[in-house]
């Protein structure tokens, strides 16, 4: 393995909830999409607060629709030794592992509609936050915009899925929302970076942290023994932070050229 994979999904990555762990509140086998980053966890520098929107719940639910903010480990390694520093049972509020969907959506005109009903909801809550952080862009306030349209869906969803998946799942629709999705993204580009930013800013900090304990950089005495310790690879790690720190100034270089 020549580096950790972070497990902050980009927006609009289709995801499950693994059976790692239990937590009532979240079900294993939910079935959803990333919206956006929040950042880094106030309790665990290996664990990001994530956005994203749910349109199964549990492995046989029934179609939904709502957003849910989830915690999940930015980087995972099996074994009890890992699991230390993660939040232990009493702190695993909204805590779950997640796995990346391997039928990711390319062709979003042909999808099954509950997956583009879930898709567009995440990135209009996406562009919702973008358009709050952009001083030249305004949230459109008409109920005919298809993504405000999108972004209101889950309040009323519930009430007739099947009308709701006919109505915003049919060609016409799908067309009228991506062009418009489009059209508001490519005006925020540099919010954009500066959430990528964000994002190679949390991973870089938990890579750093994964190092700092392994090692046990934090003892106090010499050649004490470090109950933390979860891995012989102290060289994965290293490599790690190697490549998300490269990842954080390319991606700063490409703010500081965004705003000159």
């Amino acid at each position: 393995m020549e580096f950790l994979k972070s497990n902050i999904f980009d927006t609009c990555i289709k995801f499950r909830i693994s059976d790692k762990i239990k937590n009532p509140a979240h079900l294993s086998g939910s079935m959803g999409f990333i919206s956006y980053l929040d950042g880094l966890d106030d309790s665990y520098q290996n664990v990001a607060d994530i956005n994203t929107v749910i349109i199964r719940k549990g492995k046989t639910g029934k179609e939904r629709l709502f957003f849910c903010k989830l915690r999940i480990p930015i980087f995972v390694f099996d074994g009890k030794q890992f699991a230390k520093i993660l939040p232990t049972i009493e702190n695993r509020r909204n805590f779950v592992y997640i796995d990346r969907e391997n039928d990711q959506l390319f062709n979003l005109m042909d999808t099954d509609s509950l997956d583009f009903i879930g898709w567009a909801t995440a990135m209009s809550s996406k562009l919702k936050l973008m358009s709050s952080r952009c001083k030249h862009s305004r949230w459109p306030s008409g109920n005919k915009n298809p993504v405000n349209k999108m972004l209101q869906l889950p309040d009323y969803f519930g009430d007739d899925p099947l009308a709701k998946l006919e109505f915003f799942g049919n060609p016409d629709f799908r067309h009228e929302f991506l062009n418009e999705a489009r059209v508001m993204y490519s005006s925020m580009v540099k919010i954009h970076l500066e959430r990528e930013k964000i994002k190679a800013g949390c991973e870089l900090n938990a890579s750093e942290f994964l190092e700092f304990t392994n090692k046990g950089k934090f003892l106090e005495k010499k050649n004490a023994e470090n109950e933390y310790k979860f891995t012989d690879d102290n060289a994965l790690l290293e490599r790690t932070i190697k490549h998300y720190k490269a990842a954080k100034k390319d991606i700063e270089v490409l703010c500081k050229n965004k705003t000159k």
